[in-house]
């Protein structure tokens, strides 16, 4: 009985050992020692500026950074582990560490908007990230989006040909009936323009919009129109409106703000920090890149949740957040 067990064990044991000959015997041939080190030094590089640049960008918070600094520190670990091993596959742990890690950065990028540089810095570390993968045998990182919101998502230039011509009554500027945070356009070319994030595109389809790389049927509504996500199941209302919730939660409103009160405003203790108010009297911030949406009604601005009190001093205006209690002086750009 004895020697059946152990023979079972061993048969066990040359089955995982096999296994993992075989995983790494996928690139043995393939990369040297060298070239995977080549591909860590890239990584290293890439993530190296991306996360400078990260930290130092306007607008990330404190939970944000320490994401960043996570993965940093898995990439440093990942480092000196492959640096004492004899072989690069010895290594394979720390490089799945760092996936874990790198995991969490995607999932930040996915689901928030940032500046479009940091963007397209992800997407570059992204590729160095799924190189080291791919070449450990490890699950490959997924598609991140450009402005948040879920994955796939395209650039400028990738909108494809087959993109259709949209009805009337489709076209033009649409704001989500639940608050002043999202809203699109779609214009008679097809193309669609999301507005929550520093930078979204997709394209009318089938009677439906492709954004985020999800599709959501497109309908007529009495008061604009409502979309189905086909992938999360959300239904969402938007009306041609001018955006954002007013105040007393009365969504809409605006008022034409005096000459003194138009124009793009600059925070005096940091310039990153920035809004416009139109005639109209809709009011885009601008954060580091992160945009966001409110309105101006009578000399008070309904932004992200929170009214704030205008008024005008000799060098600009002033704003005092009802919420907060902060006081922020602004000069013209």
């Amino acid at each position: 009985m004895k020697r059946q067990v152990l023979g079972v064990l061993i048969f066990v044991l040359c089955v995982a050992g096999a296994v993992t000959v075989s995983a790494q015997n996928r690139y043995r041939n393939v990369y040297s020692r060298a070239d995977v080190d080549n591909f860590v030094r890239n990584l290293e590089a890439s993530s190296d500026t991306f996360a400078r640049d990260f930290k130092s960008a306007g607008g990330t918070t404190s939970n944000e950074r320490r994401t960043i600094d996570r993965f940093e520190n898995a990439v440093d670990r990942l480092r000196s582990r492959f640096n004492n091993t004899n072989t690069w596959w010895q290594s394979r742990n720390a490089v799945q560490t760092m996936m874990t890690e790198a995991q969490q950065v995607n999932t930040m990028m996915r689901n928030e908007a940032y500046a479009r540089q940091l963007e397209r810095q992800w997407r570059g570390l992204r590729r160095d990230i799924n190189k080291l993968a791919d070449t450990y045998e490890l699950t490959e990182l997924q598609g991140g989006n450009y402005g948040g919101g879920g994955g796939g998502g395209m650039y400028p230039g990738d909108r494809p040909s087959n993109a259709a011509r949209p009805p009337d009554w489709a076209v033009g500027t649409w704001y989500w009936v639940e608050g002043p945070n999202r809203s699109f356009t779609i214009d008679r070319g097809g193309t669609v323009r999301e507005h929550t994030g520093s930078f979204g595109e997709g394209y009318w389809d089938r009677g439906g919009i492709i954004l985020n790389g999800n599709l959501s049927t497109v309908t007529r509504t009495r008061d604009g129109i409502r979309t189905y996500n086909s992938t999360t199941g959300e239904t969402s209302n938007y009306t041609r409106g001018n955006g954002g919730v007013g105040v007393g939660g009365r969504e809409g409103t605006t008022s034409r703000p005096p000459s003194w009160a138009r124009g793009t405003w600059v925070w005096v203790q940091d310039p990153i920090r920035q809004f416009t108010i139109d005639d109209s009297g809709r009011v885009v911030e601008n954060i580091g890149g992160r945009i966001s949406y409110g309105t101006y009604y009578n000399d008070v601005i309904t932004l992200n949740g929170s009214t704030s009190t205008v008024t005008r001093t000799r060098n600009g205006i002033r704003t005092y957040n009802q919420s907060t209690g902060e006081t922020s002086d602004y000069v013209r750009r």
